[in-house]
């Protein structure tokens, strides 16, 4: 391609001749683009530097003058056959690249696939590991999934010494119960930087410092949608935070102290809590590509967990804007708020939950046979849900709930609760329930063979089965405390470690961002308060429903 300079004559600037030299001589001279710079087309500048100069609407170096003043046939026709070949290289790319658009965006609204959708509180932040080596007291180096599992890193957890010099107090070798009860050390201690009043939709970022390796925060952005966050630990009193959000609008940036070294409890908002952050608006080629009615309609329903608990929390009126949950369904769904006193719907990314009421929701557990295991969670859900909805009596509560059951095998109008017994739920799997097999971890890691053996129980059987990581800490609870941290690394094991079409609910995931309001009996999520199940306890038995 030639580079053309301005002439008035047309003996001088338009001759074969002259159109030979320019080829000869420069025939990779850069081509001037819009903003003034230049590129050359054969340059590592590639597609975007060449569409930025042919679509900027103006002549190039001077052409359209050229043409206007030039009467010379032979630059005419020149001219003419140059455009033709210009004008079709574009339409053809921009009818390729329109087409490759098009093809992605009904991906994306199909499964609304956003800027959050790949992030976890698990796995890869931003494409890079979310758990560091962490060290060791004794200086070695640990990963949070290496062989040596919850023990060696309730070794770098459990030293109880400070590790940042923040004032004197590294000096006195200040320890966390001391720090708990001192007035000039949690929150004053806490610095948190790099928190932008004004951030962009997608993943965000900034530091927390603190005296202690081991210190356990909350962090929650409360707006048009409660973003999932990520703390991770550095092992040397510095944290990184992580949020990602999706929709614009006005948010509270919540930064709360849950435990000191992972050894005392203190549930305090530093001093600065909470900021005030602007999401930025999406751009209008963003919104357009937000989901349309019919993009919702198209999502099949939610069948599995894994489906389920992958999404975010969303402000009904916001979920309603932004088309995520369908016309059709509102009615329902402004009953199921009704139903939780709430403001917020749990919209997954790739499936479509389907509305129940309590009646619903009682004509699919009762009369069906369950098989549940193994700790408090899994009891307090399911026997205060079976509650409200009457399939259990008062007194069958009570007993389950905070009774002589408590601690206890049982089996009540076919639901069956092992208490830490394997042995006990591996019977009632083989008795073919028809209704849900639950089973789940807390800080312990899934063992892949057991559970691979008991899903191929259930697959014989009209049932589902479901595979449960831990619930997240909540700090409450100051006697059987837990570390989010291990929660996180046997959440993520989990994932690793699990074949694909073992059915996994994420209640780590579901429930952090909701965890420091919402636990209601000590750190657990599902209670009776005045005859009525709490919003997480609701919502957690909802997508359970989406699975019968």
């Amino acid at each position: 391609m030639s580079n053309y300079r301005h002439s008035s004559s047309c003996s001088s600037s338009c001759s074969p001749n002259h159109i030979s030299d320019e080829n000869d001589d420069k025939n990779n001279a850069p081509s001037p683009t819009n903003n003034g710079d230049s590129v050359k087309p054969n340059d590592g500048g590639g597609v975007d530097r060449w569409r930025q100069w042919w679509g900027g609407g103006q002549a190039v170096h001077g052409l359209g003058n050229l043409k206007k003043k030039i009467k010379c046939k032979q630059c005419n026709m020149f001219l003419v056959l140059f455009g033709i070949i210009l004008f079709t290289s574009k339409e053809i790319w921009e009818e390729a690249t329109t087409t490759d658009s098009n093809t992605s965006r009904q991906t994306d609204n199909r499964e609304h696939i956003g800027k959050c959708s790949s992030f976890r509180t698990y796995g890869k932040l931003g494409g890079r590991e979310v758990m560091m080596y962490a060290p060791t007291n004794n200086g070695d180096s640990v990963k949070p999934n290496d062989g040596g599992g919850v023990d060696r890193w309730r070794q770098w957890w459990g030293g109880g010494q400070a590790v940042h010099g923040l004032g004197n107090l590294k000096k006195k070798k200040i320890t966390p119960e001391a720090c708990a009860k001192q007035g000039d050390c949690y929150p004053d201690k806490v610095l948190v930087k790099g928190v932008d009043v004004l951030v962009e939709t997608g993943v965000n970022s900034f530091t927390i410092t603190s005296l202690f390796a081991r210190d356990e925060f909350h962090v929650a952005l409360e707006g048009p949608e409660l973003s999932p966050t990520f703390v991770e630990a550095h092992g040397n009193g510095t944290y990184t935070v992580s949020y990602c959000v999706e929709l614009p609008g006005f948010y509270k940036l919540y930064v709360r102290i849950l435990q000191i070294d992972g050894t005392d409890t203190l549930r305090k908002d530093i001093f600065q809590s909470p900021f005030s952050v602007r999401v930025r608006g999406k751009a209008e080629a963003e919104l357009q590509a937000l989901p349309t009615e019919s993009d919702q309609v198209a999502l099949d329903s939610c069948t599995s967990a894994r489906q389920a608990t992958q999404g975010r929390w969303v402000r009904f009126d916001h979920a309603e804007r932004y088309n995520l949950v369908p016309s059709f369904e509102l009615q329902r769904w402004g009953e199921v708020l009704e139903v939780t006193r709430d403001e917020y719907v749990w919209i997954p990314y790739s499936c479509r939950m389907r509305p129940m009421t309590l009646d619903n929701l009682r004509d699919l557990y009762q009369n069906r046979s369950h098989c549940l295991c193994c700790d408090s969670y899994i009891r307090t859900l399911f026997s205060d849900t079976m509650s409200v909805l009457g399939i259990f009596n008062k007194a069958q509560h009570e007993q389950t709930r905070d009774g002589s059951l408590i601690h206890n095998n049982w089996e009540i109008n076919g639901m069956a609760m092992a208490w830490h017994d394997m042995a006990y739920f591996e019977m009632c799997l083989q008795k073919r329930p028809n209704g849900l097999s639950v089973e789940n971890i807390l800080e312990t890691k899934a063992e892949k063979g057991r559970v691979a053996h008991h899903v191929a129980t259930v697959d014989n059987t009209p049932g589902k089965f479901v595979f449960t990581v831990g619930h997240p800490w909540s700090g409450d609870h100051r006697v059987a405390r837990r570390s989010n941290y291990i929660m996180q690394d046997a959440q993520r094991a989990t994932f690793i470690e699990l074949d694909s079409d073992i059915d996994i609910f994420d209640a780590f995931a579901f429930t952090f961002p909701r965890i420091y309001h919402e636990a209601c009996d000590s750190s657990h999520v599902s209670c009776v308060i005045s005859d009525r199940l709490t919003v997480l306890g609701f919502w957690e038995m909802l997508i359970f429903a989406q699975m019968l």
